[in-house]
């Protein structure tokens, strides 16, 4: 497998995996659109819980606290167990692993829009470090594409807030980034740097 998501043989391609929670939101598994196909707002929110955690095993009472933080249900067992179900049957009864704890497991090289921005920004400042000023600019410019778009723009939960401030702190990264490899181009790129200067002043006035 060299990229994300299963070979179809028939055409000889790979089937491409892609989610992207900041701005609209977009699931695509091995070729196949399931926003739509998710159970409503929670179900949305459940699969954006597991995709952001998907690094390690959930726990049930973890999930019900993410997406019923405000109004828990009558009966939060059955109400996730409900939900679950759904879950799994529009992702094909596939990728969905465990019983008590519940583990995300998407296609190898699955291109996750949060995760891309969090990996570009780490390359951007390796960039700058060595004064790799060429993949600085592409890496920074990365990141910023993910991070200037709101995260989950439909939902407000607690957890949600949290991962907004830290790709907040991704983009003034990445704009610094941008800015300095913008100087270390020069010529016409020396605009792009005067332009970011001034969007970190709007954005952190205090840094």
């Amino acid at each position: 497998m060299a990229s994300g998501g299963s070979l179809d043989y028939r055409l000889g391609n790979v089937l491409p995996t892609t989610i992207q929670l900041c701005g609209p939101y977009v699931v695509e598994i091995e070729g196949r659109r399931v926003e739509q196909a998710l159970p409503g707002r929670q179900g949305r929110l459940l699969f954006a819980y597991l995709v952001l955690n998907r690094d390690r095993p959930v726990s049930r009472g973890e999930l019900v606290d993410a997406v019923w933080s405000q109004e828990p249900p009558r009966d939060p067992a059955d109400a996730l167990a409900a939900l679950l179900s759904k879950v799994r049957n529009a992702l094909g009864n596939r990728h969905l692993e465990g019983r008590s704890r519940l583990t995300l497991v998407l296609p190898p090289q699955a291109d996750v829009d949060v995760e891309r921005a969090l990996a570009a920004v780490h390359q951007a400042e390796s960039a700058c470090a060595l004064a790799d000023w060429p993949r600085a600019w592409g890496a920074s410019l990365a990141a910023q594409n993910v991070t200037k778009r709101t995260l989950l723009g439909e939902y407000e939960e607690s957890w949600i807030e949290a991962w907004r401030q830290r790709l907040d702190e991704v983009l003034i990264r990445a704009l610094e980034c941008y800015a300095m490899a913008c100087l270390g181009l020069g010529g016409t790129e020396l605009a792009g740097a005067e332009r970011t200067a001034r969007h970190l002043v709007r954005l952190a006035p205090a840094a």
